[in-house]
This record gives structure tokens, C-alpha cells and sequence, in this order.
């Protein structure tokens, strides 16, 4: 069984399935806001059932000035993995992100200095991409994220169990890279804002570039 996954099991029960996670070290948090797409000068404080209810939903995104790193957060939306936005957040520094949709995908993405280091599906995590790969393997293995078997997807009771915990088990691999620790009244607290700019592209959001 995996360890340290157990404290982001809330972000299921949030509901927080369909939206991405990115953290951006040493950037300033509204320069980020901008790169979004964001004006940070009309951004609210919102709760979650706020942002869900806003007529702009889910054209928003949240951010955390959390020291050494910015918390970008959206829901339903995965501006934050795209590569090209990434290239443009990360000239001599990193960033890390976590983004999972209504198709089951559950997907991270280590970037530095606007290259892609690792990338991979966590229900696929033996399917690694990046210019290094297998960065992440050994605490992979110790948060139960096995980046060697395949399992047989079509058969539920031999479903590993990273299947039922992808997205807790890559939030604690976020913190990992980070040191920072997630948690619920961080979101609930975070300045909110419409961004003006279109979806990413599917497409953008699926490689490893």
C-alpha cells in the first residue's frame, strides 16, 4: 500500500476531480495571474461553491502566494499543463502540475525552464515521457503510484490502487517537488479571477512537449 497520499484524500470528497493544480516556484503570484489571462486587480476572494456558482464558472482561476511557490488553481479547465503557457511561467525555474478531466485522465507534469522533465498518466504511470522520465520513480513507488505494471483496466477487482486514488497520490507527489502540503482552506481562501483568454486546447494539454 502507498504512503502519504492519505492526508489529500479531501480533494476527492471536494469533488476536485475535473480541473488542474499548478505550482510555479518563485514567480510572482499576480504575474502569473496575468500569463492566465487573469486581471489580478478584480480578483475576489471566493469559496468553493462561489466560484462554482459565478457566471464566468469555469472560466476562473485561483492562485496562493505560498512563499516560494504560487498556487495556480482551475476547475474544468487545464490551462496550467499546457506546455506553451508552462514555456512562458518557467524561464530559469519550475513548475509542477496536476491535472485530471471528465475522460479519467489523471496526468502530472514536472516542468524547468520550459521544458518538460517528466510527464505521465497516473493510470498509465509505466508510460512516462520527458526529458527524464524516471525522475520521480522512487517516490512513485513509495506513494503506490507503481511506475512498472500494467494493470488490466477492464478487470475492477484487480484494479491497482492508484485507479481509485490517482488524484490524491499525485497531489502528494506534487508535494514531493514542493514541500508544500495542500490543503482545503488554502482553495477556499485563494483570490479568484475571470481569465479572458480562450481554453487551452485538448490537444496542448496531451503530450509531453
Amino acid at each position: 500500500m502507498g504512503t502519504g497520499y492519505q492526508s489529500y484524500i479531501w480533494a476527492e470528497k471536494e469533488g476536485l476531480n475535473y480541473g488542474c493544480f499548478t505550482f510555479v516556484r518563485d514567480r510572482d503570484p499576480a504575474e502569473i495571474a496575468r500569463l492566465y489571462g487573469a486581471d489580478p486587480q478584480t480578483a475576489q476572494t471566493l469559496t468553493a461553491d462561489e466560484r462554482r456558482t459565478h457566471p464566468a464558472y469555469p472560466d476562473l482561476v485561483s492562485w496562493a502566494d505560498l512563499g516560494e511557490w504560487t498556487l495556480l488553481f482551475e476547475e474544468e479547465r487545464a490551462r496550467g499543463t499546457d506546455p506553451v503557457l508552462l514555456a512562458g511561467l518557467t524561464p530559469g525555474t519550475e513548475a509542477v502540475s496536476v491535472h485530471t478531466n471528465v475522460l479519467a485522465h489523471y496526468r502530472f507534469r514536472y516542468t524547468v525552464d520550459g521544458r518538460t522533465v517528466t510527464y505521465f498518466d497516473a493510470l498509465s504511470p509505466y508510460a512516462r515521457h520527458g526529458t527524464e522520465p524516471d525522475r520521480f520513480v522512487a517516490p512513485m513507488q513509495r506513494i503506490g503510484l507503481d511506475p512498472d505494471v500494467q494493470p488490466d483496466l477492464d478487470d475492477c477487482d484487480d484494479d491497482p490502487e492508484y485507479v481509485e486514488y490517482a488524484l490524491p497520490m499525485l497531489l502528494a507527489l506534487a508535494e514531493h517537488v514542493t514541500g508544500i502540503r495542500l490543503n482545503p482552506e488554502t482553495l477556499g481562501t485563494a483570490p479568484t479571477a475571470v481569465t479572458a483568454l480562450p481554453t487551452v486546447p485538448q490537444l496542448a494539454a496531451d503530450g509531453p512537449e
